[in-house]
């Protein structure tokens, strides 16, 4: 699937929000939770100041919550006329910098134009103050859950059905953000921090789950995009030397996706992290190092500069965002980090292709409790 143009835009467009005055997000004084209006008037503002378009107008506005009901952020989408124009995702419960998420293009990642008939007619019933359902659910990074019926759930960034325990809490407190700390006015990117690997979204065919395989294969998907920019726009013919009878993108990637669903291990559970290098090591033929292919890990606790240091020298990083802390389980969420920033307030951000949506997402460093990379270098 080809990006679009607006990519080439991401980094410029994201140090012109953090540069611009943004209006304070008020709170109201007797539960220190913001107003509706005071919230869409900043993600609107937001987005019109970013994208310097004066014709973005909210889509759809959704207040997200806890299991026990309490109010946990705002999911928002926009449109430019009949054009879907990004979203924002405001968290409660993520302390200071609260959008935690968003993107200048596509649907969003709550996409009624793309998920289940059940899941549009239940996020649809919502919006409209129908909805004899439970509310939408926000507990913690990588967990929004639109409700089906009973206790049965759409786990939004797994697009899968699912159950939600009654006693599923928040990863985090809300106090930090309900005692006031909601003012980033005085926010701006330090330019010399942007980084984003070269030769990536300029056209750049770019894989999707469902176009190699569905279920969860977030991983060997990743990694084919990662092997994919090295081939295609790094030319590099230790990848694209792996072909012989195919002739199209298609077939192509399908080759290095099956290559590394193989040798990964990759199940319907999904992929375990101690299995990804084997991947990689599958499809080469040989061990990282020998002058073909090579990486460096990046555990969990690595520091935010040296993600921003390695994709620095152009080379991505296959990551996995966990929101647990049992990383040799196969819970995590594999994605392509392309790209880094940093406000000059202290808060840092990577930029992320994941095999859900054929655009970046801009998601906070530590919003994710344990995030795992492996820098992959090919010759």
């Amino acid at each position: 699937m080809k990006l679009t143009k607006k990519l080439l835009c991401l980094i410029v467009a994201i140090a012109i929000y953090f540069s611009i005055a943004i209006p304070v997000f008020a709170v109201d004084s007797e539960n220190q939770i913001p107003s509706d209006e005071k919230v869409q008037n900043y993600a609107l503002h937001f987005m019109n100041k970013s994208q310097h378009n004066n014709n973005l107008e909210i889509n759809e506005f959704l207040h997200l919550y806890d299991t026990d009901g309490s109010l946990t952020g705002y999911y928002v989408t926009f449109s430019d006329g009949l054009s879907p124009s990004g979203y924002i995702l405001l968290s409660l419960i993520s302390g200071e910098d609260p959008i935690v998420e968003f993107s200048f293009e596509g649907g969003g990642i709550i996409d009624t134009a793309s998920s289940p008939q059940p899941v549009i007619e239940s996020i649809n019933s919502i919006a409209n103050n129908t909805s004899s359902n439970s509310n939408i659910l926000y507990i913690g990074p990588g967990e929004i859950y639109i409700p089906i019926q009973n206790n049965m759930y759409y786990s939004v960034y797994d697009q899968e059905y699912t159950t939600v325990s009654d006693s599923a809490s928040t990863h985090a407190s809300r106090n930090s953000i309900l005692d006031g700390i909601i003012d980033w006015s005085q926010a701006s990117v330090d330019s010399n921090t942007v980084v984003k690997i070269k030769n990536f979204g300029s056209g750049t065919d770019y894989w999707l789950i469902g176009q190699l395989k569905s279920g969860n294969v977030c991983t060997p998907v990743a990694a084919t995009n990662i092997l994919w920019y090295w081939g295609k726009n790094r030319n590099s013919s230790n990848v694209m030397n792996k072909f012989s009878s195919q002739t199209t993108d298609l077939e192509k990637a399908t080759t290095i996706f099956n290559f590394l669903y193989t040798y990964m291990g990759t199940t319907n559970m999904g992929t375990r992290q101690s299995r990804i290098l084997d991947g990689y090591k599958g499809f080469f033929g040989v061990d990282a190092g020998r002058g073909i292919w090579n990486y460096s890990e990046l555990p969990s606790g690595t520091p935010y500069v040296t993600f921003a240091r390695e994709l620095l020298n152009s080379c991505p990083i296959h990551i996995i965002l966990y929101n647990k802390s049992d990383l040799s389980a196969t819970g995590g969420h594999s994605a392509m980090n392309f790209g880094s920033a940093k406000s000059t307030s202290g808060a840092e951000y990577l930029f992320v292709m994941d095999g859900f949506y054929a655009y970046g997402r801009f998601v906070k460093f530590n919003y994710y409790p344990y995030v795992v990379g492996y820098k992959i270098w090919v010759a």
